[in-house]
Protein backbone atom coordinates (compact mmCIF):
# COMPACT_ATOMS: atom_id res chain seq x y z
CA UNK A 1 0.00 0.00 0.00
CA UNK A 2 1.26 3.09 -1.03
CA UNK A 3 -0.39 6.51 0.78
CA UNK A 4 0.68 10.22 -0.50
CA UNK A 5 -0.08 13.89 -0.38
CA UNK A 6 0.62 13.97 -3.83
CA UNK A 7 -1.68 15.37 -6.30
CA UNK A 8 -0.16 13.00 -8.76
CA UNK A 9 -1.64 10.06 -10.13
CA UNK A 10 -1.37 6.80 -8.71
CA UNK A 11 0.38 5.45 -11.82
CA UNK A 12 2.94 7.98 -11.93
CA UNK A 13 4.11 7.08 -8.18
CA UNK A 14 3.61 3.70 -9.21
CA UNK A 15 5.94 3.69 -12.21
CA UNK A 16 8.48 5.78 -9.94
CA UNK A 17 8.61 3.09 -7.00
CA UNK A 18 9.19 0.04 -9.28
CA UNK A 19 11.54 2.33 -11.59
CA UNK A 20 12.95 5.28 -9.58
CA UNK A 21 14.84 6.60 -12.46
CA UNK A 22 11.23 7.16 -14.04
CA UNK A 23 10.12 10.80 -14.36
CA UNK A 24 7.62 12.04 -11.53
CA UNK A 25 5.14 13.96 -13.67
CA UNK A 26 5.20 17.96 -11.76
CA UNK A 27 1.56 18.61 -10.69
CA UNK A 28 0.23 21.85 -12.31
CA UNK A 29 -2.12 23.41 -10.19
CA UNK A 30 -5.22 23.74 -12.63
CA UNK A 31 -7.51 26.22 -11.22
CA UNK A 32 -5.24 29.74 -10.74
CA UNK A 33 -7.52 31.46 -13.20
CA UNK A 34 -10.81 30.75 -10.48
CA UNK A 35 -8.66 32.08 -8.02
CA UNK A 36 -8.11 35.25 -9.59
CA UNK A 37 -11.10 35.69 -10.86
CA UNK A 38 -12.49 35.08 -7.24
CA UNK A 39 -10.31 37.60 -5.45
CA UNK A 40 -10.92 40.26 -8.35
CA UNK A 41 -14.85 39.79 -7.50
CA UNK A 42 -14.49 39.61 -4.19
CA UNK A 43 -12.48 42.77 -3.62
CA UNK A 44 -13.26 44.69 -6.89
CA UNK A 45 -16.29 43.99 -9.06
CA UNK A 46 -17.68 41.36 -11.32
CA UNK A 47 -16.94 43.82 -14.37
CA UNK A 48 -13.39 44.21 -13.35
CA UNK A 49 -13.07 40.37 -12.94
CA UNK A 50 -14.91 39.49 -16.68
CA UNK A 51 -12.12 42.40 -18.04
CA UNK A 52 -9.22 40.92 -16.50
CA UNK A 53 -10.54 37.71 -17.92
CA UNK A 54 -10.56 38.95 -21.60
CA UNK A 55 -7.07 40.31 -20.71
CA UNK A 56 -5.44 36.99 -19.69
CA UNK A 57 -6.69 35.25 -22.32
CA UNK A 58 -5.87 37.41 -25.42
CA UNK A 59 -2.33 37.44 -23.94
CA UNK A 60 -2.59 33.96 -23.45
CA UNK A 61 -1.24 34.27 -19.83
CA UNK A 62 1.09 31.43 -18.70
CA UNK A 63 0.08 29.53 -15.41
CA UNK A 64 -3.69 29.81 -16.56
CA UNK A 65 -6.01 27.22 -17.86
CA UNK A 66 -8.78 28.86 -19.54
CA UNK A 67 -11.53 26.06 -19.81
CA UNK A 68 -15.27 26.80 -19.17
CA UNK A 69 -15.28 25.12 -16.14
CA UNK A 70 -13.05 27.98 -14.16
CA UNK A 71 -16.03 30.34 -15.23
CA UNK A 72 -18.73 27.85 -14.61
CA UNK A 73 -17.56 27.27 -10.68
CA UNK A 74 -16.99 31.03 -10.14
CA UNK A 75 -20.70 31.63 -11.79
CA UNK A 76 -21.96 28.89 -9.24
CA UNK A 77 -20.07 30.44 -6.18
CA UNK A 78 -22.05 34.09 -7.08
CA UNK A 79 -25.79 32.27 -7.43
CA UNK A 80 -24.72 30.30 -3.56
CA UNK A 81 -24.15 33.58 -1.95
CA UNK A 82 -27.62 34.72 -3.86
CA UNK A 83 -25.40 37.15 -5.95
CA UNK A 84 -27.70 36.33 -9.01
CA UNK A 85 -26.41 39.40 -10.84
CA UNK A 86 -23.13 39.29 -10.78
CA UNK A 87 -23.11 34.96 -11.81
CA UNK A 88 -25.56 36.03 -14.86
CA UNK A 89 -22.58 38.20 -15.98
CA UNK A 90 -19.97 35.59 -15.55
CA UNK A 91 -22.31 32.96 -16.90
CA UNK A 92 -22.77 35.53 -20.12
Amino acid sequence: MVLSSSNNGITDIGTHIIDTNAKINTYHYPWNLLDTLRLTVNERSTEDAIRLYQELKANKQPGYLFDENQLNNLGIELRRKKNIKAALKIFN
